[in-house]
């Protein structure tokens, strides 16, 4: 935190493990831009973030671009039942919000224009700590592995699912990695042709990890392992990837490793100074 060029600032092992990986495959491997990834292992990342934010700036701040990777943590009206928090939509546990930890679109209000506002000012909140150099991404919609299914990569997300619920199995040879996968992807096309919203589909994927039959940090090595078999390869591998990944982690990892870029472009001779250089 306290030596790095940079820092991302996680709330768990799936984002400190999927992130370097991603970086590289960008072409801002995160090692090169000297850019440190912290994981504070929940919420609150404002905390850690304040560190490295000068109390009186009026006399300078630290060039460190600092990016929080938060959460919204608010799920699709289609996920509480899909997750078996609810009984339908007219369920009473929908009316108990000041009792439940888990939010719905629906609770932002009862019409398009006053969600969005509530959204907004959910969003709002939790860059409340975003000052100097210091920036709070936020997901587009719920928690990283949903956004990863909704942004365009929910067959991969449910094929690395699979092996990391296989894991144990794989290891002691009852299970082999292409059965696997073959299963998985089986799986997915038939929720993909099944005629579910991406929402319900993707919240049908993120409900693995709601009820614990995969682990976060394991399936996100292997979807480590499943993109740089399939982008390493590629000259420019950011192409086919980047706009298949939620926007706010592309974000994120592009202004953490902006420092670098920055430093060099103040330390280049301009045209007129290398004029008068050359004999």
């Amino acid at each position: 935190l306290l030596f790095a060029r940079g820092v991302l600032v996680v709330e768990g092992d799936a984002e400190a493990i999927l992130l370097p990986a991603l970086a590289k495959l960008l072409g801002r491997d995160l090692t090169r831009h000297g850019v440190s990834v912290v994981n504070v292992g929940g919420v609150g990342l404002g905390r850690y973030a304040r560190i490295l934010q000068r109390a009186h700036p009026e006399h300078g701040v630290l060039n460190i671009p600092v990016a929080c990777i938060s959460d919204m943590d608010v799920m699709p009206d289609c996920a509480p039942e899909i997750l078996g928090l609810v009984e339908g939509a007219d369920d009473p546990k929908w009316e108990n919000t000041a009792q439940r930890k888990w939010r719905a679109t629906r609770d932002f209000g009862g019409d398009d224009d006053s969600r969005l506002l509530g959204l907004e000012e959910r969003r709002r909140l939790r860059k409340a700590n975003d000052e100097q150099n210091v920036k709070t991404f936020v997901a587009g919609r719920w928690t990283l592995e949903y956004d990863l299914a909704f942004s365009g990569m929910a067959r991969e997300l449910l094929v690395a699912a699979r092996l990391a619920a296989k894991d144990d199995a794989i290891h002691a040879a009852r299970e082999t990695h292409d059965r696997v996968i073959e299963l998985a992807m089986t799986e997915y096309e038939r929720l993909a042709s099944s005629g579910m919203s991406a929402e319900q589909i993707s919240s049908t994927i993120y409900a693995l990890f709601h009820r614990k039959v995969a682990s976060k940090a394991i399936t996100a090595q292997y979807l480590v392992d499943i993109f740089e078999q399939r982008y390493r390869g590629i000259v420019v591998p950011r192409e086919g990837l980047e706009e298949r990944l939620p926007g706010y982690l592309v974000e994120a990892i592009t202004y953490v490793t902006s420092r670098l870029e920055i430093l060099h472009e103040q330390h280049q001779p301009s045209q007129q100074q290398s004029e008068r250089q050359t004999p």
